[in-house]
């Protein structure tokens, strides 16, 4: 059979601790690649602002833009 190491009493083998190891090392990084892409919001939803000078040229603008839409899918 393979090596093992006595830890606390306990007779580990190694494939137990190379697997401990594995997760301890993996876990933070996925961990913060996770939140990472929970921040960044994803730039093709996100419209750009509507630079209008009334709020009636405003609204018309954002209901040609859902017209447009409608009419793509």
């Amino acid at each position: 059979m393979g090596a093992s190491f006595i830890i606390g009493g306990r007779q580990v083998p190694s494939k137990y601790l190379a697997l401990a190891t594995y997760a301890a090392v993996a876990t933070p990084i996925f961990l913060l690649r996770m939140r990472a892409k929970a921040k960044a919001p994803d730039p093709r939803y996100t419209s750009p602002p509507v630079n209008a000078s009334s709020a009636e040229e405003e609204a018309f603008i954002k209901e040609y833009l859902l017209e447009a839409e409608k009419d793509d899918h």
